[in-house]
């Protein structure tokens, strides 16, 4: 009765359990077999019924009944099974299921599905043209509109080229033209892959252990030949994972990983394992997010799967990927995508603003080929903030096992990582921050430890081409500044001072607004290690000696109007703290301040200086706001 069942799952169950129940013991003689034959006649007669007598759910769970019934009797059996049901017989019972890929609701549709890929598993499907079979599933795969038949389509296929070798090169064609194709069905992608890893690995594939299900009994299909998995690699490495499209590159990455986790000890796949390290590190870059976090995955595979010199070479290319943003050099031609589609708007024919060719052509159009360098330096500093945010998921995914390879390089990571925690992406930033908890322990004793290191690194950055490393490098900076001491910080005070001002002064608002967030930590620690009763009389006399001059000489000069403020209402709040620390610097600051009255007063008050008696204002009150403003 549960055949009939409302459930989709128990349909499915109960057919997989009379499959494998109701094919025990039919040897020669056996008082089973008549049975079996009435229950299997029944079924048949059930599933032909066109009448209202037998329900959709019926039907369906026959269908699948007699797929699994058929597959485990060829199982178990192998030739002799056409003793037990005639060969004419399952002929007619496959057309049966065969004629339901034709039908209008997708129940029928998957269910046989399902059934061809039970029955073609352990061999080649017994049907009068069993290639016409797989050409009509194949259809099937590609026309469905519904998802989950496809993946019934998809799954069987794969199944299908096990148990029959010579469909191998015809299903494999199919899976690598078509899968590119699902861009908005990545899940989809992921059926291939697991197809693909059995077809490549055959009954070694450890996705086929579930379909072992009869006890003592191994499934007889052939051996499937190594050159199967070499030539499916190569077309994977060589073709798909290099290729210029990304709908390529992120079939390429979901399929290796099939492999990889699929078929661990296949010979091909453990002598290739450097070439799929090399093709996962290079799309950790990718742009889209999927394909980063598929290709971070595969490179944990990778990493546990390897032996010493893959891990060293794996720990090594993420440590340049992560600190100098260095990859493969992408290889560019006509069709290779720079940016995604509409990010740059429209050609003047109305196509897509997306690849090389297009904008090679929109930069001549325009009389200004230059702007194709611009766009390629566009392109490439996109990709070079995704090859770190990629090297993240790459990062996450083997660190706990790779501390010790990791040591040698914390002195290039653990300045990049301070930084990267203050990225202004926040995906790149949680990324980032999470493995710097995974790899620093003691974060405290780590940034005192590599002080010097990190602070060089942020005041490069300060003055880095990328508005992101400028604004992280800022944010960084104005955290790394809290409590320091005076001998930590006192040699590259002016340094920190001289990189704040010409970030004050940057294009980008957001990296001002950093700018000034630095610039007040700044006053705050340099007017307290001024002030005697916070530290000894020497060294604040050193700080004075660094910041007065400074201040004086290139902060309140400076062109930029935000940079001389904030310069004025410093050595304001220095005067007000330093006391007889500053006697030295009096003749500095007060010729300064005389020459800021001129140049850093407001302009009305220079116009009311010659309105005076338009205004009624006498030349007293003029000089006493003046002094007073």
């Amino acid at each position: 009765p549960f055949i009939g069942s409302p459930k989709a799952e128990s349909r499915h169950a109960v057919a997989h359990i009379i499959g494998v129940v109701g094919t025990d013991n039919l040897g020669e003689g056996s008082p089973q077999r008549e049975v079996f034959l009435q229950f299997l006649r029944e079924l048949h007669t059930m599933v032909k019924d066109t009448t209202k007598q037998t329900t959709s759910e019926q039907r369906n769970g026959g269908i699948l009944a007699i797929g699994f019934i058929l597959g485990r009797l060829l199982y178990r059996y192998s030739s002799n099974a056409f003793d037990i049901v005639p060969r004419s017989e399952v002929q007619e019972m496959i057309e049966e299921i065969v004629a339901d890929l034709d039908s209008k609701q997708n129940m029928f549709v998957s269910g046989a599905c399902v059934a061809l890929g039970e029955i073609g598993r352990y061999g080649v499907i017994p049907s009068k043209d069993p290639s016409k079979d797989v050409k009509q599933l194949i259809e099937t795969a590609k026309t469905t509109k519904d998802i989950k038949t496809q993946e019934h389509a998809i799954t069987a296929l794969g199944h299908v080229a096990v148990g029959d070798p010579t469909q191998t090169q015809d299903v494999l064609a199919f899976l690598c033209d078509f899968g590119p194709k699902q861009t908005k069905q990545s899940e989809v992608n992921f059926t291939i892959g697991e197809s693909i890893a059995c077809i490549g690995g055959g009954w070694q594939c450890s996705v086929m252990d579930v379909f072992a299900d009869v006890a003592d009994k191994v499934p007889s299909a052939p051996e499937v030949p190594v050159s199967v998995m070499d030539n499916i690699l190569d077309t994977i490495i060589n073709e798909m994972g290099t290729s210029p499209k990304a709908s390529n590159k992120k079939s390429a990455c979901i399929w290796l990983l099939s492999l990889v986790k699929f078929c661990s000890a296949h010979p091909s796949v453990k002598t290739q394992l450097a070439r799929i390290h090399s093709v996962f590190s290079s799309l950790l870059s990718d742009r889209d997010e999927l394909t980063q976090e598929v290709a971070s995955k595969g490179i944990g595979l990778v990493y546990e799967l390897g032996d010493q010199s893959i891990r060293s070479q794996l720990v090594g290319s993420l440590v340049g990927m992560f600190g100098e943003g260095r990859k493969a050099a992408p290889k560019v031609t006509g069709d290779t995508e720079l940016f995604d589609t509409n990010t740059l708007g429209q050609t003047p024919d109305g196509s897509s603003l997306s690849t090389y060719q297009s904008i090679l052509s929109l930069a001549s159009d325009m009389n200004q080929p230059e702007l194709v360098y611009k766009f390629m330096h566009l392109a490439s500093h996109n990709s070079m903030w995704q090859s770190r945010k990629g090297a993240a998921f790459g990062f996450s995914s083997i660190v706990s096992q790779a501390e010790a390879e990791l040591k040698p390089h914390l002195a290039t990571l653990i300045p990049k990582l301070y930084r990267y925690q203050y990225d202004p992406n926040p995906k790149v930033n949680e990324a980032m921050t999470s493995i710097w908890r995974a790899l620093v322990k003691e974060p405290k004793k780590a940034v005192q430890e590599y002080f010097d290191i990190i602070i060089k690194d942020l005041l490069e950055g300060m003055g880095a081409r990328a508005w992101r490393t400028r604004e992280s490098s800022c944010l960084a900076m104005a955290d790394l500044l809290q409590g320091r001491s005076v001998e930590e910080i006192e040699r590259y005070l002016e340094n920190i001072w001289t990189m704040s001002f010409r970030t004050l002064d940057d294009i980008k608002e957001s990296v001002r607004a950093a700018a000034f967030k630095t610039c007040r930590a700044l006053t705050l620690m340099t007017v307290k290690y001024c002030d005697p009763k916070n530290v000894s009389a020497a060294e604040g006399q050193r700080v004075l000696d660094i910041m007065v001059p400074f201040l004086v000489q290139k902060g309140l000069t400076s062109s930029a109007e935000e940079v001389s403020k904030f310069s004025l209402s410093t050595i304001l709040k220095i005067c007000k703290q330093a006391g007889p620390l500053l006697r030295a610097h009096i003749p500095a600051i007060i010729m300064a301040l005389l020459d800021g009255l001129t140049s850093m007063e407001p302009q009305m008050m220079n116009y009311l200086s010659f309105h005076t008696e338009k205004y009624q204002v006498s030349q007293e009150q003029l000089e006493s706001s003046r002094l007073h403003a």
